[in-house]
């Protein structure tokens, strides 16, 4: 298995503490480069972005389902129904253009993208990559500790969850899920699809279009990061379509990560009141 990994980073709306140490941590270049090298690449797409034209950005418009998408949205929703708890966050299904959603995240792993884009021009391919709604939760190699246990993860789309009886390490919803932030829909989850529908060359495909989960995950996973939420709803906030101008995006080599999920425990002695 390869060390390296395709990617495409929006340097340009790092911060630049934040640009170098990615660079130089989850980059590979030949020769390394110096703090001064990637402060430079970072300085040049940060002009690039200050000089955009502000971006007031709506929602993008939601497009009409077909009849197929339509029950594919049902049968997602009844899904989620059933399970307790309901609904939760999910409030909705849409369908709309992911090109003119805004970003949380600032990086593409092409690879891991394209993984997703086998049989794209088939009209059942959003409801099954979009809409998906279980996946079979791999078990885990672990090490146990004095205070606890590390265990060996897939990849990083693992959680510590509880059902009020349990711990389990379960996967992270398989969903394509955006949010309202202000007056703006944020991609929330599932980038790489995202970025497979909206960067395919196939010929057959003219529809960019994605079908997602409406949910509130945004509001409260912005709620105590003052700074993402300024990010989000400034003047010139990232878009999906910057992975695919190439003023605005660099092309990397990316470091090929393993992931650990690290549990520690201990019982605290509380002083009762």
């Amino acid at each position: 298995m390869t060390a390296r990994m395709r990617g495409r980073v929006l340097l340009g709306w790092l911060a630049r503490e934040d640009a170098i140490k990615y660079l130089q941590q989850d980059c590979l270049f030949d020769p390394a480069l110096t703090d001064e090298q990637a402060s430079t690449l970072w300085a040049e797409k940060k002009a690039v972005v200050d000089a955009l034209e502000p971006r007031p950005i709506a929602s993008p418009a939601r497009l009409e389902m077909t009849s197929v998408e339509r029950e594919a949205a049902n049968r997602f929703l009844n899904f989620h129904r059933r399970k307790p708890g309901g609904l939760g966050a999910i409030q909705e299904v849409i369908k709309i253009d992911p090109r003119g959603l805004v970003l949380r995240q600032f990086d593409i792993n092409i690879d891991r993208a394209n993984e997703h884009a086998a049989h794209i021009q088939s009209q059942t391919w959003c409801a099954r990559n979009c809409l998906t709604t279980e996946r079979n939760n791999a078990s885990v190699n672990f090490v146990t500790l004095p205070n606890g246990w590390n265990f060996a993860l897939p990849h990083g789309e693992f959680l510590l969850a509880f059902n009020g009886q349990a711990f389990a390490i379960v996967q992270g919803a398989p969903h394509v899920s955006v949010s309202t932030i202000g007056t703006r829909t944020v991609l929330w989850a599932g980038y790489h699809r995202c970025y497979a529908r909206a960067a395919t060359v196939n010929p057959a495909i003219t529809d960019r279009s994605v079908l997602a989960a409406f949910t509130t995950e945004g509001n409260l996973g912005v709620a105590t990061n003052q700074m993402l939420r300024d990010l989000l709803l400034g003047e010139r906030p990232p878009l999906l379509a910057d992975f695919l101008d190439e003023r605005l995006f660099i092309e990397v080599e990316l470091r090929r990560k393993r992931y650990e999920l690290q549990v520690r425990a201990e019982v605290a002695r509380i002083n009762a009141q």
